[in-house]
């Protein structure tokens, strides 16, 4: 028997009918996402109570939105009255039920990546391991993101019957081409794919310190289409993630964070480098920053009033890129005093 019999036995008039059917199955709806969530609280407890809190702070909303909205998908699509409304309705359902359970994934990808976050965050950052992990589970997790609104929006297009083909136009095309033509979407189709890239290939880590056209800085952040760093100055530099593939710099972290300090000074060609290499000496050993092993001053060039000089040492394992760049500021220091 249909659910609306149940109340045509009532007398009320189909909006009526309607209107009782929704709210009734909406609040039965939140009655079930609170029961399960409860349960799932309660099991993720066991694992750690910061999931739970994880879980509780990004999926209630959209956990709500998408099971309200499947139970008023279901009370429409089980009543034919009022006629004249009920196919607008159903479609309207039908279209929010798909933004909320895209909301529901984004969501649930982003409690991911802030897990995985903290996690890395509670352990040695200066790990090359933990960095990478951390990478991956950002860049994915962003490109995950739009290609579930892409994807959302081609099934949306698609529950309208003259916009079918544009639809699947846009989910074959990944959102691109539906959404901008030619010249126009190569940029943006470039990006995502380099994102892509970074996230399985690692030319760069979260954390990582590189040298991008003679400036230094951090990498800060790694979204899908562009990458944040933070220089010893505290600005940000914004570059496109294509730069990362396509163009050579240096990241001093890629292998390990033991990393070397190199320092190149311009000296007279008087100075005597026999005190510089005394000064460099002593500097290193007070410097904690050092591994304590070999170090080296070379001439890097002669020219006839002075000499350029580079002195080379290793930080020490697990003292990161502030270990060199400790190290690169008391050679100097060490070498102004020598001469």
């Amino acid at each position: 028997m249909p659910i609306a019999s149940v109340l045509a036995v009532l007398g009320l008039d189909p909006w009526a009918e309607l209107l009782v059917l929704l709210l009734a199955a909406v609040l039965a709806a939140l009655a079930v996402h609170a029961a399960f969530a409860w349960v799932l609280r309660r099991l993720l407890r066991r694992r750690g109570q910061r999931l739970a809190e994880l879980l509780a702070e990004h999926a209630r909303a959209p956990g709500q939105a998408t099971a309200v909205l499947l139970a008023a998908c279901i009370v429409l699509f089980s009543v034919s009255r009022p006629a004249a409304a009920i196919g607008s309705m159903r479609h309207a359902a039908v279209l929010a039920l798909i933004a909320a359970l895209a909301w529901l994934a984004a969501r649930l990808t982003r409690m991911i990546d802030l897990g995985v976050a903290e996690l890395v965050g509670a352990r040695d950052i200066e790990d090359v391991r933990l960095r990478s992990v951390r990478t991956r589970v950002r860049v994915v997790r962003r490109v995950v993101v739009v290609a579930v609104w892409v994807v959302a929006a081609s099934v949306m297009l698609m529950t309208f019957p003259r916009a079918w083909q544009v639809g699947v136009s846009l989910l074959a095309s990944a959102g691109i081409a539906g959404l901008v033509a030619g010249l126009a979407a190569r940029p943006v189709l470039a990006n995502l794919i380099a994102g892509v890239q970074i996230a399985i290939t690692e030319p760069i880590r979260l954390g990582d310190a590189v040298t991008i056209d003679g400036r230094f800085g951090w990498v800060e952040e790694i979204t899908a289409t562009y990458v944040v760093l933070l220089t010893r100055e505290r600005r940000r530099l914004i570059v496109p993630v294509t730069f990362f593939v396509e163009k050579m710099f240096e990241n001093w972290t890629r292998v390990a964070d033991g990393v070397g300090a190199a320092v190149v000074v311009t000296l007279p060609r008087t100075a005597d480098l026999g005190r510089v290499r005394e000064a460099v000496q002593r500097a290193l050993g007070a410097s904690p920053a050092w591994n304590h092993g070999n170090w080296m001053l070379e001439v890097e060039a002669v020219r006839p009033a002075e000499i350029d000089v580079r002195v080379t040492a290793g930080a020490a394992a697990g003292s990161g890129t502030a270990g060199a760049l400790e190290l690169q500021a008391a050679i100097r220091a060490a070498v102004v005093a020598a001469v």
